[in-house]
């Protein structure tokens, strides 16, 4: 074979490797699916979930046992550190973030790497770790038997024991999450509270005592169990496993980085759903990912910055990747 056609040919088999076409969709890299669960107290890895075929059981690996010390994991309790590959997962009964190093190997009853202890915490809600800036932020949120806090600490990927918050915002959130590309902090009230989204710019530099920036409120009584935002679209997905008048559970709002005051999820919101949702997230390909609440699957749906009015089915379904999963985030090789 002439070199020319060698370096050719090997060019067209990394792209076989890499990219996949399924309905007119590409898939370029492997984009691996974790939850949290509990249903068997345990985090499922799911290798190439795009690549599996809609309707197919996954057989992820599995982290499970008495070692792991995992008890309860929180509502919107996981989150990865996708520069290094490190999972954190919120553990209500014990008021402890757990780590897990190695997601590409890790599996089976095994300790966790490191344990970050949340001092006086009594139950923990949400979490998320920003990888992109400096600071290296873990956000917790919880409450230690004094009220609601979000706990804000630096250099995540070194912590271990019980640190000292960096920064504390004095109230209670169910779900968090950070757009790190513009770095603005999102977090959603708890339960039976004012249906409202807390919105801080310049995350990863607040100091405790500063105020917040945006509010984002709702009309019905949508508590934010999840919520995420995609910076590239520059939408806000929000889900309550409360279906909102309009019998919807899952809204998608345009122009995330300027809203401001209240809004009707029925009628302001961009796309909904009646799909029962208590989770959910976005990858970096423009999918959706909706976790219907007790469930064994997770519904797909490709092109989310795309969908419009009422979304009916999802493209895909798979099996067997959660077992009454709270938490879920993705990583995206190449």
């Amino acid at each position: 074979m002439k070199p020319a056609v060698a370096i050719l040919f090997c060019a067209v088999c990394a792209m076989l490797i890499f990219t996949t076409c399924d309905d007119n969709v590409v898939y370029v890299g492997e984009t691996k699916f974790i939850s949290s669960n509990w249903g068997d107290n345990s985090i499922k890895i799911t290798n190439d979930i795009l690549r599996i075929e809609d309707g197919a059981t996954a057989t992820p690996r599995v982290i499970i046992g008495d070692l792991t010390t995992i008890t309860n994991p929180a509502v919107d309790s996981l989150t990865v550190d996708k520069q290094r590959g490190i999972i954190y997962m919120a553990d209500n009964d014990t008021g402890s973030v757990l780590v897990f190093e190695n997601l590409s190997t890790v599996e089976g009853n095994v300790a966790p790497d490191r344990v970050i202890a949340i001092s006086g915490a009594t139950r923990l809600e949400g979490i998320h770790v920003d990888s992109s800036h400096p600071a290296n932020r873990l956000y917790v949120s919880g409450n230690d038997g004094t009220g609601g806090h979000l706990w804000i600490f630096n250099n995540a990927s070194m912590l271990d024991g019980t640190p000292v918050p960096d920064a504390i915002i004095n109230v209670t959130f169910m779900s968090i999450f950070v757009d790190e590309v513009n770095d603005v902090l999102y977090a959603g009230e708890e339960y039976g509270q004012n249906n409202t989204i807390y919105v801080f710019e310049n995350a990863s530099t607040y100091t405790t005592g500063a105020m917040y920036d945006r509010l984002i409120s709702f009309t019905s009584d949508l508590d934010p169990t999840g919520l995420w935002v995609d910076p590239v679209s520059d939408r806000l997905y929000v889900c309550d496993n409360d279906n909102s008048p309009g019998g919807n559970h899952l809204f998608i709002f345009k122009n995330a980085s300027t809203m401001l005051g209240s809004y009707d999820p029925d009628t302001d919101s961009a796309a909904r759903m009646n799909v029962e949702t208590i989770s959910l997230m976005v990858d970096s390909s423009d999918n959706l990912y909706a976790w219907p609440d007790s469930a064994d699957h997770v519904k797909i749906y490709y092109n989310a910055s795309t969908l419009t009015g009422d979304v009916s089915g999802p493209d895909k379904t798979i099996y067997g990747v959660v077992n009454k999963g709270y938490g879920m985030d993705f990583l995206t090789t190449y």
